[in-house]
This record gives structure tokens, sequence and C-alpha cells, in this order.
């Protein structure tokens, strides 16, 4: 390798490492700023920015951030406050990440399911989280109803003619305000994320909003993904690697642009 060639290699690698400090500089335990302030944040700026893209069809900022307040609405509206858990079963759409945004805004923490677990694998699954409500789609009702729970959550069906769908239009648009995540910092769990089930059950790894924080800053700081990128996410958002890295790419670069 030239002299030159290894210069370039070297900056290459010294400015990914000064981009990633950068975007970590404000990611501490005790700091209250989390991924639902960027995104709203983002919806108040750009709110006719496109968020995700599904098929044929676009979300944007504003739409999901709407999308998510219904969420949040719902869940106060159904007794759920701060430190509480739910379970969210559903196949990879919008709603998955709208769901889970409305639920951290609110200060709740979030149950990742494995969209392919059935029967007793399941019920432990949500039962081990202490959910006592699940957000099922509507594709994976008959699963959860198979399920042999000992005490079973309540079931809220996100679909056509589902009543946790009925119940979300009738949800306020707007913020529900910091208040409801008021004391909330980065060290504290935003999601449960479980291991694969090889040698046994699945087991629920506590994953906080620093851990998220640092995963997503550091696949923006290492990629550079430019304002015309789109990130395409063909992995279950039930993973860590679809769930977080994916889409914070998408989120934490958009802000930039606005």
């Amino acid at each position: 390798m030239s002299l030159t060639s290894a210069i370039r290699r070297e900056a290459f690698h010294i400015a990914t490492i000064v981009r990633t400090l950068w975007l970590l500089r404000l990611v501490k335990p005790n700091a209250t700023r989390s991924i639902v302030d960027i995104v709203e944040a983002q919806a108040r700026k750009c709110p006719g920015n496109v968020a995700i893209y599904c098929l044929d069809h676009a979300m944007t900022y504003a739409q999901m951030d709407v999308r998510a307040n219904r969420y949040a609405h719902w869940a106060l509206s159904a007794g759920l406050g701060r430190g509480d858990c739910i379970a969210l079963l559903m196949e990879n759409r919008p709603d998955y990440i709208c769901a889970w945004l409305g639920m951290l805004k609110v200060g709740l923490q979030v149950a990742l399911i494995n969209t392919n677990l059935q029967g007793a694998a399941l019920a432990h699954s949500i039962a081990i989280s202490g959910a006592r409500y699940a957000i099922v789609g509507a594709e994976l009702e008959q699963n959860f109803r198979e399920a042999p729970f000992e005490t079973r959550p309540a079931e809220w069906i996100e679909g056509d003619n589902g009543n946790l769908s009925a119940a979300l239009a009738t949800m306020p648009e707007a913020s529900p305000g910091k208040q409801h995540r008021a004391g909330v910092t980065l060290k504290d769990r935003a999601f449960y994320i479980y291991t694969s089930g090889t040698t046994g059950m699945s087991k629920a790894a506590n994953f906080s909003h620093l851990h998220m924080m640092f995963m997503m800053s550091g696949f923006v700081g290492a990629l550079r993904p430019r304002e015309s990128d789109r990130i395409y996410d063909p992995l279950p958002l039930y993973h860590s690697t679809g769930e977080v890295c994916a889409v914070g790419i998408a989120f934490l670069r958009a802000r930039r642009w606005c």
C-alpha cells in the first residue's frame, strides 16, 4: 500500500471516530434526551419529510408522531404509567414503530416479542416481562390466543377490525406532554429484547435508552448516511439490529437535514 493510500485510510478511520464521538457527546446515563425527543423535534421542524416507506405507503414524520401520540394517550387511558411494561407482538409495519414510540412517550417499557414464537414459548416470553397488556397484530391473534398463559394479559388487537384500532381512532392527536416521562433517564430500560432460546426458553435482556442511543449513534457515525439515502430494513423489528440500528440510522441522520 502506498503512503498516500495509507494516509487516506487512516484519515477515513479518524473521521469516523470523530463523527461518532460528536454524536455521543450528549449520550450520558443521567441525560433525559432520548429517541422520542429526536423524533418529536423532527416532526416539528420537517413535518412533511418522509419517515417510513412501507410497500406503497409513505408515512411522514408528522403522521408518525400523531400516530404515536394516539398510542400514548391510549396507554394512559388504560391506566398505564411510567415503568409499566407492555408486550408488542406484531409483524413489521409502520404501526410497530409508532406503537413503541407512543409507549416511550409516556415512560413505559416495551417487550419486543419474537413473532415466530408459539405456544408455551410465546406465553413464557410475555409472562417474564410482567406485561399486563399486549398489543397484538391481527395476523398473530390466533397464536396469542392459543398460548397457554397462567395469567393472560389484556389483548388489544391492531388491525382493520381490532379493538385497539377502534380505540386509537378516538384518541387525541396532540402530544401527551413530557410530564408523563418526567424522571426517565437514558439509563432506564426502554425495551426487553429476547435471546433466541436455542438452549431453552428465551430470556429477556434489558435494553436501556442509553444502549439504544449508543447503537444508533455508532451506526450513523460509521456509515455516514446522506440526506438522499434510504435505509432498507429487511430484519424483524423485534431484533435489536432491525429495530434499533436500522431505524436509528434514519431517525438520527434525518434531524441534521431540516
